[in-house]
């Protein structure tokens, strides 16, 4: 009879203190590494384009509740290559974000985001051309974030900076990294 009793009480503990890791609300900061593509359009060239390679961002930012958040960001985009015609040149490039960002809470580890905004994306070209460009263009982010601890996440993300104006190309970054939620 003991034995079902204290069953019966592990059972109900564990639903009524679930691992409470949902991020706490205030500031955070974070980072994250991964591939990123200028989608430079190869066949406006002659010769080799190579616009892939590892990037990474570092972003800050304020979450209001367990929805809502605001955050900017730094993007250094992968040096683009090019060359053909005896000629060559590289062009870096990188971007200054800020976004919106909207919280769906799966669990109390686990959530899945969205980001939307404006990024400042620049570049500028050294070698046998050079020369320089910047726009402002729109941004777009969604992900998942899985809390370690209240205050750690590992982070999954898929962002894009779209093209217009000076900038033909749309700008992605697709990579893992971490938050962390000073609590």
């Amino acid at each position: 009879m003991l034995r079902k009793k204290l069953i019966a009480v592990a059972i109900a503990a564990a639903f009524v203190t679930p691992i409470a890791f949902a991020a706490p609300n205030g500031f955070y900061v974070g980072g994250t590494l991964g591939q990123t593509n200028l989608h430079v359009n190869k066949s406006s060239s002659t010769g080799k384009v190579d616009s892939k390679g590892l990037g990474g961002e570092i972003f800050g930012g304020y979450q209001f509740n367990k929805y809502i958040a605001a955050e900017a960001g730094y993007i250094q985009f992968a040096n683009t290559k090019a060359s053909g015609l005896g000629l060559s040149q590289t062009i870096k490039t990188h971007a200054f974000d800020v976004v919106a960002k909207g919280i769906l809470p799966i669990n109390n580890q686990f959530e899945l985001f969205g980001k939307a905004g404006l990024a400042r994306i620049s570049a500028k070209s050294s070698g046998d051309i050079k020369g320089s460009a910047s726009a402002t263009r729109p941004i777009a982010a969604i992900g998942a974030s899985y809390f370690v601890t209240k205050s750690l996440s590992i982070d999954a993300s898929f962002t894009r900076i779209f093209k217009g104006g000076n900038f033909d190309t749309n700008g992605d970054l697709a990579g893992v990294g971490v938050s962390y939620h000073f609590a």
